[in-house]
């Protein structure tokens, strides 16, 4: 079940997918108010099959350049796997396989005067978990304002339904 953000917040749920037999790796994004209400969502597609810990530092990455891009100031970072989500609360620094990345993300943060980073079961990250497959059909990236990609909407709406 999605938990809100604190008052005044949005949260930024990311994710990482790893697609060995097509050679790929996904990366998703979704924006969200208190309400649950979609404020935009991303979805790439990367040329290679990167190992799950590394997509999913690229993942965080590419949320927090997203995020920024758009303007956001105060936010909550959410992601399912939680030594990532440990490191980001830390410096990064700890992980030598994807410490370069996360790096960046430290770089990324500085665009930010309020960030929080909270890990999530799976099981609460349904709907930027149900964009992984969608990344697939997507040729570099793509981006949609206050909705979701048509094989997601179902998911979105039963996220609200169970607030």
């Amino acid at each position: 079940m999605w938990k809100p953000p604190p008052t005044n917040m949005l949260k930024i749920n990311f994710n990482g997918a790893v697609f060995q037999k097509e050679n790929r790796s996904g990366v998703e994004v979704v924006i969200r108010n208190s309400k649950a209400l979609v404020i935009a969502s991303l979805s790439q597609q990367l040329p290679r099959a990167y190992q799950p810990l590394e997509v999913e530092a690229l993942a965080v990455v590419r949320a927090l350049e997203f995020g920024a891009k758009i303007g956001l100031k105060e936010m909550v970072m959410e992601g399912d796997l939680e030594i990532i989500v440990n490191e980001l609360k830390t410096d990064g620094s700890a992980m030598g396989s994807v410490a370069l990345i996360l790096q960046d993300a430290t770089l990324f943060s500085s665009f930010f005067t309020k960030l929080l980073y909270s890990y999530v079961r799976r099981e609460g990250n349904k709907l930027v978990y149900s964009l992984a497959r969608h990344s697939l059909n997507v040729i570099d990236y793509a981006v949609w304002m206050e909705n979701v990609p048509p094989p997601s909407f179902y998911v979105m709406q039963a996220d609200l339904a169970n607030r």
